[in-house]
């Protein structure tokens, strides 16, 4: 991987999959809608659970180790913003993705179940750079880089964003205005 990106050793495996799978029957009951049909969506947000939201919170410090050397700054300078399960889907073609809204922010994608380029776990940069994860491994990045998308079939993770002291603040100035 680049110096824009970094993978490392996340939660348990166990605990991974006990996610995903808590996950995958949430949404057999809740989202009929998403089946194994094909897509025009990267992915869709699910719902975090129970078992997501305990992974979030024990990997958070690790992760924000992380995210600061990817945004080039101090831990201290490092703040969990949010996280979100991604389901990913299965695509009709390739899709590049580009997220402005999160200019300068970083995030942790946490595999739940293994993970790589046919299941969702998105190539970085331009070209893209493909890689796989096994289940509790984590990838971490900058979330305004650009990322293709081959779904050639359904992956799961939980997705971490992480700003900046200086982002919250600028971004906050910019809504008073």
């Amino acid at each position: 991987m680049s110096a824009s990106y970094m993978m490392s050793p996340g939660v348990s495996s166990v605990d991974a999959n006990n996610a995903k799978g808590e996950l995958e029957k949430w949404t057999t009951t809740h989202r009929s809608d998403l089946s194994d049909k094909v897509s025009t969506r990267p992915f869709e947000p699910i719902p975090i659970r129970n078992q997501s939201t305990l992974i979030s919170e024990k990997f958070q410090p690790q992760a924000r180790t992380h995210a600061a050397k990817i945004l080039g700054c101090p831990t201290d300078q490092v703040f969990f913003t949010n996280h979100i399960v991604m389901r990913y889907n299965i695509l009709d073609r390739p899709k590049p993705w580009v997220s402005a809204a999160h200019k300068g922010k970083a995030i942790t994608i946490i595999a739940l179940g293994d993970l790589n380029s046919d299941n969702g776990l998105p190539g970085f940069g331009d070209p893209p750079e493909y890689c796989s994860l096994q289940s509790g491994q984590a990838l971490h990045a900058l979330a305004d880089a650009p990322q293709n998308f081959k779904g050639h079939s359904i992956g799961w993770a939980l997705v971490l964003t992480w700003t900046r002291r200086s982002q919250m603040f600028h971004s906050s100035a910019n809504a008073e205005s």
